[in-house]
């Protein structure tokens, strides 16, 4: 038996490799020149052979394993970056996703049927909006002049619609990012915060480990990314500055997406497009949990249907959250309080 949990405990961190590594190996051999002809011939049907089985198979284990996934709730995409690592290995996984998931965000952003029509959404693109338009802006108009210049010099060239090529394909990878942030905004639930870096994180905090919640000032400079300080406990999640700070109970285990361990933090610091809004819905929220404890697995539960497309009030924009948002009489009692300060 342990001998077979330790093959097993190998083959996860060596089984993502084998079906990359044996196409490599099979390049390599049969042009290296290195093999007799015959043999190299040989020995290419065999690697390929190989290659087959062992892509058939792990291809075979994905679809159950995303299958499986989808059955225990977990989103889409995290569930598909869980089966794809059966293949490759998992950062490459989550590069290979992350085209295909901006394409999701920019459709979606097109159609309107996203999160971000939620009334207990939060967008955070921060003071990097100007700059990310900016550059959309940029790129649109160099595409222009490039286009227009290359159909004078070399009209009717290949290059011409090169270039078209490229200026699309980076026009809709810089909307993508931007849509990401508004079809994947930060979530208030009755059970837990959904704490949202677009499409490259999400944080979900139970709404029981959160102490107090105020607005501040972090400097920082671009996107963070996720940046831990495991000796203060302290977490820094931002676009631009971070203009919202969270006091978390540091005995409460804050889940992430992906395959990472959970997280145990004493203090947040985000950044929200309305911060003074977001505070006092937070707030209320907050309280009401605390009057009225709901079970753990209604945590899990409201990141799953946050995720998912049973929120269609939200997607029509009808300014109805359901059973799974903090409602619109929260969020219309904290725009009075702002108000009124």
């Amino acid at each position: 038996m342990e001998t077979g949990l330790v093959v097993n405990g190998i083959w996860r961190h060596v089984g993502p490799w084998a079906t990359p590594l044996l196409a490599v190996v099979e390049i390599t051999v049969v042009t290296s020149g290195v093999l007799a002809v015959r043999t190299a011939v040989i020995v290419g049907v065999v690697i390929e052979a190989a290659f087959w089985v062992a892509a058939l198979s792990g291809t075979i284990a994905a679809v159950r394993r995303y299958r499986s996934g989808r059955a225990e709730g977990l989103d889409g995409w995290v569930a598909a970056e869980d089966a794809l690592a059966l293949l490759v290995p998992r950062p490459i996984a989550r590069v290979l996703l992350m085209e295909p998931r901006l394409l999701s965000c920019l459709v979606r952003w097109s159609t309107g049927r996203h999160e971000g029509r939620c009334p207990d959404a939060f967008s955070s693109l921060g003071n990097l909006r100007p700059l990310l338009v900016t550059i959309v802006l940029l790129v649109a108009g160099e595409g222009v002049v490039v286009e227009t210049l290359l159909a004078v010099v070399v009209p009717g060239s290949v290059w011409v619609w090169v270039a078209l090529g490229v200026h699309a394909y980076a026009l809709a990878w810089l909307i993508g990012l931007l849509a990401s942030f508004v079809t994947r905004p930060h979530r208030i639930g009755p059970d837990a915060v959904l704490v949202r870096d677009g499409i490259f994180g999400e944080l979900q905090i139970p709404a029981a480990a959160i102490v107090d919640a105020r607005i501040t000032r972090h400097a920082n400079f671009g996107r963070s990314g996720l940046r831990v300080d495991p000796a203060s406990k302290t977490a820094v999640l931002a676009m631009g500055d971070a203009n919202v700070e969270l006091d978390l109970d540091p005995t409460a285990e804050i889940q992430r997406s992906g395959a990472f361990a959970p997280l145990r933090l004493r203090r947040l610091s985000i950044t929200v497009d309305d911060p003074l809004v977001f505070v006092r819905a937070l707030r209320l929220r907050c309280a009401e949990q605390k009057s009225s404890p709901r079970s753990v697995a209604g945590v899990a539960e409201f990141g799953r249907a946050a995720r998912s497309d049973t929120c269609a009030q939200c997607h029509r924009g009808d300014g109805q959250s359901g059973a799974i948002g903090v409602g619109r009489s929260s969020q219309q009692a904290a725009r009075r309080v702002a108000a009124d300060r």
